[in-house]
Formats: structure tokens, C-alpha cells, sequence
């Protein structure tokens, strides 16, 4: 990675999930999906057609592929399509990108000779991780965390070598105020108002401003990133605890469950039922 990349200090990284297995019926074939993730995929056998912004591109067993948040894709996974997934959630001082959206790029396998026994070993330690219990327990999260950040090294060269990777231009580190204002739409719990009036007090913008700053750094409104956001949310919750959909909708501020059902498969491309059966599979 460049010297001149300006690294923020709020970096975060977390691993939204990873296997190493058969690719289910229905998580192939999505449309018009709006990822809020990293996604990287190794195909072991199988094919994948992916579609993103008027570019088709074909994806054969041996094949790396990336996929950048922010660009809505289709996806068709052959039926026997065996992967190797890791999903990455990026916070870069606010935001989950570090670079302006790309389309999805696929590379042979052995220009990236580290990453495949990578995300192996990674996949590796989350399984012993989950079936830890008692003194095991914290060896096994420190040996996981450090199996995901040997991949996150090896990740991010990966896509400098790609010229994919953080970069001066790339970064649009370049505005403050762009950072506050995504950092406070972060926070946002529920599907409220946007609150220009705190904006504007981290800001010193008017709300047309706001708006303008914002669209023009991300390429969404603070409406459409405060989505993003609560979508991520609302994926957790169906993920990690026993929730309805009923009980989602409602902690989310949501008026009612048809409301948040039509929301929800409008951004995430699935019902939230079938989202809670499968997750990101």
C-alpha cells in the first residue's frame, strides 16, 4: 500500500462471515443486489455470472473474484458451484469503502499464491472458534483474530496488486466534514429523519449543502447511506439473535412488518424471511 494513503484513525475491520462449501440454490441467483460488504470468493468448481453496471463478467473454477460495496450486481452461481467466501465490513472513518466502487474483477488463483491457504486457515480457526468452549475459549478467539488480520494483510495486497487498493485519490479522505456526517448517519438506530440540525452543527452546512457534500464524496444521499446502514443492522439482528421479522421492523422504526418487508427486499434484493433462513450464503 502507498506511503501517501491517508489511513484514518476510526479504521475498523470485522469479518461478516466465511466458508468453504457448496453454494445454496438460492443465494446464486440475486438482482439488483446493493452489497454493504467486501465480498470475496475463490470458486473450487462450478461458475458464477456477475453483472454490474452494463459489464458481464464469467467467473471459472481457479478464479479469485471482488466485490466492492456500493454497485448494485446480479449474480447466478451454477448449480454446483463449490466456494471458498469471505465477507469483510470496511470502516474507514466512517464509511465502509476506502476506495470508489469498482466493478467485480476476476484473477487466476495462482497470481495470489498466499491467499487460498489463507482464507483456508481462516475458515479453519473461525469452525475451532465456534466449537470452543471453557479455557479453550480465548486461545481459540486470539489464534481467529489473528488468522483474520494475517488475511486482511495478504487482502490488501492482493488489491494493490490489482490497483484496487487504498490510494491518494482513492481514499476521498480529502473533507472532514464528509466524515462527521457519515459517522452520525452510522449511529442513526432507527429509520428516523435524517438530523440535519446535529449535521449542521458538526458541519456548519445548511442541508442542501449537506446533501451536496454527501453525493458527491459517496455517490448516495444521507438518506440512501443511512439505508445502507440500517440494512446492515437489520442483517445482524435476523444473524446473531432469535428475531421475528415483526421484532426487527419494530426495533428499527419501522410502521409496520409489510413496510419494512418492501424495504428491505428493495436493498437487500431477498425477502427478509428468506435472509433469515440463509444469511449471506
Amino acid at each position: 500500500m502507498a506511503d501517501s494513503v491517508d489511513i484514518p484513525k476510526s479504521l475498523r475491520h470485522e469479518l461478516v462471515g466465511c466458508y468453504d462449501a457448496a453454494v445454496s440454490s438460492w443465494g446464486g441467483n440475486l438482482t439488483g443486489f446493493l452489497d454493504a460488504h467486501y465480498a470475496t470468493w475463490y470458486l473450487r468448481s462450478g461458475g458464477l455470472r456477475l453483472e454490474c453496471e452494463g459489464q458481464t463478467l464469467h467467473v471459472e473454477p481457479g478464479q479469485w473474484v471482488f466485490c466492492t460495496p456500493d454497485l448494485r450486481r446480479s449474480q447466478s452461481f451454477h448449480p454446483d458451484t463449490h466456494i471458498v467466501s469471505i465477507r469483510t465490513l470496511v470502516d474507514w472513518g466512517g464509511r465502509h469503502t476506502f476506495a470508489p466502487p469498482a466493478v467485480p474483477i476476476a484473477v487466476p488463483a495462482q497470481t495470489l499464491p498466499e491467499l487460498l491457504p489463507a482464507g483456508e486457515r481462516l475458515i479453519a480457526q473461525r469452525q475451532a472458534l465456534a466449537a470452543s468452549t471453557g479455557a479453550d475459549l480465548l486461545p481459540a478467539r486470539c489464534r481467529a483474530d489473528a488468522a483474520f488480520h494475517h488475511w486482511l494483510a495478504l487482502w490488501y495486497e492482493s488489491l494493490h496488486s490489482l490497483q484496487r487498493g487504498p490510494a491518494a485519490d482513492a481514499g476521498h479522505d480529502l473533507d472532514r466534514r464528509v466524515q462527521r456526517i457519515l459517522v452520525a448517519l452510522r449511529a442513526l438506530q432507527t429509520r428516523e429523519p435524517i438530523p440535519y440540525h446535529s449535521l449542521t452543527a458538526a458541519t456548519g452546512l445548511g442541508r442542501t449543502q449537506i446533501d451536496r457534500l454527501c453525493l458527491r464524496a459517496t455517490g448516495h444521499t444521507p438518506r440512501a447511506w443511512a439505508d445502507h446502514f440500517l440494512l446492515e443492522k437489520s442483517q445482524r439482528l435476523f444473524l446473531g439473535e432469535a428475531h421475528s421479522v415483526k421484532q426487527v421492523a419494530d426495533r428499527l422504526g419501522f410502521v409496520d412488518t409489510s413496510h419494512f418487508a418492501k424495504w428491505f427486499r428493495r436493498h437487500a434484493a431477498v425477502s427478509p424471511k428468506t435472509f433469515q433462513r440463509h444469511g449471506w450464503e
